[in-house]
């Protein structure tokens, strides 16, 4: 799901170059409004000095830095693309970088130490192989894209079950892939071994994937869903009685617009963390539990709610987007103004495809699904909040014997088990996805 944070343009871009001295991993975190956020740094040393920027609670993606200056002991990055830049000076033991962090007129203190970039994490349930069935890279088109994926099923003839699995928001490859864990790897790789089909895929502009990701909305991300679908029904190892969708987060809420559009090739869907609110109404919920998982004090988050409702509504609104841009700077007055820094998050806020997610209600569509749901929430969630979500999908959802709904209290919104559900906590947790709800996903769609 989408976060909106001072520094959370959607995605970073690059930064480069140092001395001998600064070769390493460095990492540290950054003081937001909303808490803090972690950022690392990794630099090597050959011909030339290369580097890579990460920030892991956001994104499972390293990025090339493009642009770095060593003078002695001090050390100076920058990233044009979004107005980023950190200019630092090393400690005498060479165990620390005390610097600061800027963007637009955002500055804050941010203090680097070292760290073994190198390490490897744990991630247990990683599948390894040799795999007790078959793999195959496969491509399917939508139109003028291409997307490209590997599709794992039973080695022995037959007719079986089949899901394509459907990403969240973010550019996303086919494993889904954040801070070492490949939480799609690992649902394939469970349900194969279970006897179900599953066709895993790059998100368009992604990988192998062509597109234009960036240019593009829920719409045709649901599209290049349905692509999949149809490919998968076409396999000779897939029951097309059985073909279902598995998403998680906006891929669970794209499983729901889909079902109750009533797709042709749809069989039954599986929603993982899905929102079932209008999606306005979801993100100023959202803000809340973030916020208050980041320390945030009740005063506070009182104070900057309405707010966020009207900054949401404007966004949901027809407004042209300079109408629109100064309405939320307007919105922005009783909460002390918009820094340039902040400004610039409003700027991404009013993108078109922000502006149509923000209009999105799932619940109309969710009144008209007639195929059996497999929806569950995580109790720790503070993305997709449990408690208001099910409870909108229960509301709403029509009576089918065969459909579940169930939040599983210690999990979060990667479905991992979790003591805060924060998202610095993400990639701290060893486990991938959590044992149980993967048994509970293979049972159900082995019983329909």
């Amino acid at each position: 799901m989408r976060i909106v944070f001072i520094i959370l343009i959607t995605f970073f871009y690059s930064c480069r170059g140092v001395s001998q001295s600064f070769e390493g991993g460095w990492k540290g975190d950054l003081a937001v409004p909303t808490g803090t956020l972690p950022l690392q740094f990794s630099l090597q040393k050959g011909d030339r000095w290369t580097g890579t920027m990460r920030s892991p609670s956001q994104t499972r993606l390293d990025f090339k830095l493009d642009q770095i200056e060593v003078a002695g002991d001090s050390i100076r990055m920058k990233s044009a693309a979004l107005g980023i830049s950190y200019r630092g000076r090393l400690s005498a033991d060479g165990q620390h970088i005390e610097g600061n962090f800027q963007q637009g007129n955002y500055t804050s203190a941010l203090r680097l130490g070292r760290y073994d970039s190198t390490q490897t994490v744990k991630r247990p349930q990683q599948p390894i192989a040799p795999f007790p069935y078959d793999s195959k890279e496969v491509y399917f088109d939508n139109n003028d894209v291409t997307l490209a994926g590997t599709m794992t099923q039973p080695t022995e003839p037959g007719k079986y079950p089949a899901v394509i699995l459907v990403s969240g928001s973010g550019p996303q490859n086919r494993n889904s892939e954040l801070e070492d864990h490949k939480p799609f790897e690992v649902i394939a790789d469970y349900l194969t071994r279970k006897g179900v089909v599953v066709l895993r895929y790059d998100d368009r502009g992604v990988a192998q994937s062509t597109g234009n990701f960036l240019q593009s909305n829920i719409a045709d991300f649901s599209r290049d869903a349905l692509a999949g679908l149809k490919f998968l029904k076409s396999q000779p190892k897939v029951d097309s009685a059985r073909v279902g969708m598995i998403g998680h987060s906006e891929g669970g809420l794209i499983s729901l617009l889909l079902a109750g559009q009533h797709a042709p090739d749809l069989k039954f869907a599986v929603s993982l963390a899905g929102p079932a609110l209008p999606i306005d109404s979801l993100m100023v919920l959202q803000l809340y539990h973030v916020g208050k998982s980041q320390g945030m004090s009740e005063a506070q988050l009182a104070k900057v709610r309405p707010v966020n409702r009207k900054n949401f509504a404007t966004v949901k609104s027809d407004l042209p987007a300079s109408q629109a841009m100064s309405q939320l700077l307007n919105n922005m007055k009783s909460v002390g103004g918009a820094s340039g820094a902040l400004q610039k998050e409003l700027q991404v806020m009013l993108l078109e495809p922000y502006r149509y997610f923000m209009r999105i209600d799932p619940v109309p569509f969710i009144q008209q699904i007639n195929i059996p749901l497999f929806a569950a929430f995580g109790g720790k969630d503070v993305q997709v909040p449990a408690k208001e979500n099910q409870q909108s999908l229960a509301d709403h959802l029509p009576g089918n014997p065969q459909s579940r709904i169930k939040t599983y209290a210690p999990l979060n919104h990667l479905l991992q088990p979790a003591k805060t559900g924060s998202l610095q906590e993400y990639y701290t947790i060893e486990t991938t996805i959590d044992p149980t709800l993967l048994k509970d996903i293979a049972d159900w769609i082995k019983g329909l």
